[in-house]
């Protein structure tokens, strides 16, 4: 093929394909061009509301997170911890009346114990610490208080027991 037929079949092609379009072609064009500018603007839109929500739920979450942070902290007794550990001192059940071996604390928190559990309430008497440390293995609460308190402590914490 010479110089000159590969000039003219590329200008035959040249010219076929760039022959002038229509109206139509032209304003069908520019519609599918009007058509995808908007899907690109409405795709940004989305990604922006996304990041929006997505960044106003990261900021409620961090705000509750250090909402319960300060609610932890402030929650904890302030001032020196005068508590003592004592070690736990076994749940065997005893016979009633026969002996052990002394509790570690007063009021016992634990140890060997008659099998029996007292009712709950308030006692103007003693009770057996053998018989409330059966109690205290069942997750009772236990509040001792001295005789010689006065009748208006007595009648405040028997209310108190009343509800329970």
């Amino acid at each position: 093929m010479s110089l000159w037929n590969m000039l003219e079949s590329y200008c035959v092609f040249g010219h076929n394909y760039m022959k002038e379009k229509t109206k139509y072609e032209i304003k069908r064009e520019k519609r599918e061009r009007d058509r995808e500018d908007q899907r690109r603007r409405m795709r940004v839109e989305r990604i922006k509301k996304s990041l929006v929500r997505y960044g106003i739920l990261f900021v409620v979450l961090v705000l509750v997170g250090y909402g319960i942070i300060l609610l932890a902290r402030s929650s904890v007794p302030q001032g020196e911890d005068f508590s003592i550990a004592y070690p736990i001192q076994g749940r065997d059940h005893i016979a009633f009346g026969s002996t052990h071996p002394e509790y570690s604390s007063n009021p016992p928190s634990s140890g060997s114990h008659y099998a029996q559990p007292t009712r709950g309430g308030f006692y103007n008497e003693v009770v057996d610490d053998e018989t409330v440390v059966h109690n205290l293995e069942h997750g009772d609460i236990w509040i001792a208080y001295h005789p010689r308190v006065s009748n208006e402590v007595k009648s405040n914490l028997e209310k108190f027991a009343g509800r329970y």
